[in-house]
């Protein structure tokens, strides 16, 4: 399997690729939380639409050209407000700062070996979504 170029320990500016590799990772932490707390009020506004027959009820984003539904949307749009106010937005930069504190910016870095794990099953998630069968258009014989 190719990989790209990896830089070594030994070379002057691969600890500052480990350092951001590191920040990196935990900037990744937290978007996942927020984006799976969204996908969660989407998901549940979809059931919902369901058991109301609002099924076919959808809303067209003009910018992705993706159709969503309508109670998913509302149940988005609300989420989101509860989280505002309740203060859970607060709440997520104060555990930021304190992570902060914890380990401070560039005190964490990523193992070279753990980095190449990343690196290789992240190749290979693309690895095996190109290798899926594809549908036949054509009628059997």
């Amino acid at each position: 399997m190719w990989l790209p170029w990896w830089p070594s320990c030994r070379e002057p500016g691969s600890t500052l690729f480990f350092i951001s590799a590191g920040e990196l990772a935990v900037g990744l932490v937290y978007g996942l939380a927020l984006a799976l707390l969204n996908e969660m009020m989407l998901f549940a506004g979809q059931i919902a639409g369901l058991q109301f027959s609002f099924s076919l009820v959808n809303l067209l984003d003009p910018a992705s050209n993706i159709q969503t539904p309508l109670l998913g949307e509302l149940f988005q749009l609300m989420g989101t407000l509860v989280v505002i106010a309740a203060g859970l937005d607060r709440i997520l930069l104060a555990s930021m700062v304190r992570s902060f504190r914890v380990v401070p910016l560039g005190a964490y870095t990523l193992a070279p070996m753990a980095a190449m794990g990343i690196v290789r099953a992240a190749a290979a998630s693309f690895w095996l979504r190109s290798s899926w069968p594809r549908p036949s258009l054509r009628r059997p014989c």
